[in-house]
């Protein structure tokens, strides 16, 4: 089983666009979040999620369904 990692993604339109990378703590993400210039694009924001991959296309597809069973 994979350890837990948080991912630092770029959210637009509450959909999961990018990932920034992924860290070891939370507050490394929250950290890297606060200080990442988001993307020109109305309605963006960067947040941080936990995550159990490092492939970025992985880690989508895993916020995807985080935000699926959130609702």
């Amino acid at each position: 089983m994979n350890p837990i990692v948080w991912a630092c993604v770029v959210v637009l339109a509450s959909e999961p666009y990018y990932v920034i990378g992924t860290m070891q703590t939370r507050e490394h993400c929250e950290n890297v979040a606060e200080n990442y210039e988001p993307p020109s694009i109305y309605g963006s924001t960067i947040e941080c999620y936990p995550v159990n991959v490092t492939n970025h296309r992985e880690v989508l597809e895993q916020v995807k369904a985080l935000k699926i069973i959130a609702k």
